[in-house]
């Protein structure tokens, strides 16, 4: 099936066309109707297209496909480590904050040390990878 792509100021956008359109147009009368006017196009078929979208908002037109951009998608990846890891701060946070009588302050201090620890290395991971597979790979083993 086919798609069409067109830059936009955050990235791509794709319109992918219903069945029921292209049995009453043509792919060029889609994107006629359906892209804003002046704005350039292209038409790729969806194997032209990242299999994943875990990295959508880091997607780039480049000619007549689309790929990664791999400093945006570390920027996206980075955005979710720190998401991550202020949920796993939370409920030593809390302890901390409300002097829960039973609680031990400094033991939840050692535990956020630890996650701090486990953070700053894939931090580290996700600045060094290479290539979309390696920064997907780390994404994936923090995801889990």
């Amino acid at each position: 099936m086919q798609r069409i792509v067109y830059k936009t100021d955050s990235g791509v956008s794709i319109v992918i066309p219903s069945p029921e359109a292209l049995a009453a147009m043509t792919i060029e009368e889609i994107a006629a109707r359906d892209i804003p006017a002046g704005v350039e196009y292209t038409i790729v078929s969806a194997d032209d297209l990242p299999a994943d979208r875990t990295f959508r908002d880091a997607w780039r037109q480049n000619g007549s496909s689309v790929d990664v951009d791999l400093p945006a998608a570390k920027t996206i990846a980075h955005t979710h480590r720190r998401i991550k890891r202020s949920e796993e701060f939370e409920p030593h946070d809390r302890i901390i904050a409300a002097q829960i009588p039973g609680e031990s302050a400094s033991a939840a201090e050692a535990a956020r040390s630890q996650i701090r620890q486990k953070y700053a290395v894939l931090q580290e991971q996700i600045d060094l990878a290479g290539s979309t597979a390696d920064l997907q790979s780390v994404y994936d083993r923090m995801m889990a």
